[in-house]
């Protein structure tokens, strides 16, 4: 089983996407933070930032002072969605409840 990326920017290449293809796994029944923890440790794990707020109709992250990002790239595990933008490189982790958190993954 493998999970389809979307690109939500015309200019994204599959190399920007680094290596989140193979972090998060869909035949991994884990949340996405853990798999996070576990497979991206030496990237620093998974510690969410917070501050963020998130426009629900456009999915753009802002942070007070800084210009808003837009998503470049969707994909869908179980239940959870993420939103990776490539500017900043943050992942926006959303839940079936529409709470969300937000990672650093560069």
């Amino acid at each position: 089983m493998t999970v389809t990326w979307i690109a939500l920017d015309p200019k994204l290449r599959a190399e920007d996407l680094g290596f989140l293809p193979a972090i998060l796994t869909p035949t991994d029944p884990r949340p996405i933070k853990d798999q996070l923890a576990d497979r991206y440790a030496h990237g620093g794990g998974y510690n969410p930032f917070k501050g963020f707020k998130l426009e629900r109709m456009t999915m753009q992250l802002r942070y007070p002072g800084d210009p808003p990002l837009k998503p470049s790239a969707f994909a869908e595990f179980g239940d959870e969605r993420v939103f990776f933008y490539v500017q900043g490189a943050w992942l926006l982790i959303l839940q079936p409840d529409d709470t969300y958190e937000v990672t650093r993954v560069d």
